[in-house]
C-alpha cells in the first residue's frame, strides 16, 4: 500500500476551515480569501518549506495517480466541489 493510500486510513488532523468546504450557497468575502491565503502561507512554511522539491513532486505524482481511481477516498469527498468548478 503506498503512502497516499495509508493517509486514507489515518485519523487525519485536518484544519476545519477550507473555502472548498463552504456550502454552495455561501458567499465568499474578501476577508475569507485573505484568511485562506494567510493559511496557505502558514501551511507552506509548516509542511513544505523544509521538504526537498523531489519529495513534493513525488507526493503530487502519487496523488495524481490515486486520483484516477474512482474509489479513492479524497476523490469521492471532493466530487461535489469538483462538480461546482468543472460543471460535470
Amino acid at each position: 500500500m503506498d503512502q497516499l493510500h495509508c493517509v486514507d486510513k489515518l485519523n487525519m488532523n485536518l484544519p476545519n476551515y477550507f473555502l472548498a468546504d463552504l456550502p454552495p450557497e455561501a458567499s465568499v468575502s474578501a476577508t475569507m480569501v485573505s484568511e485562506a491565503c494567510q493559511a496557505l502561507k502558514r501551511n507552506r512554511e509548516r509542511y513544505l518549506a523544509t521538504r526537498p522539491t523531489q519529495d513534493i513532486i513525488r507526493v503530487i505524482s502519487d496523488l495524481a495517480k490515486s486520483w484516477l481511481e474512482a474509489g479513492y477516498t479524497f476523490r469521492r469527498r471532493w466530487r461535489p466541489v469538483w462538480t461546482l468548478f468543472s460543471g460535470n
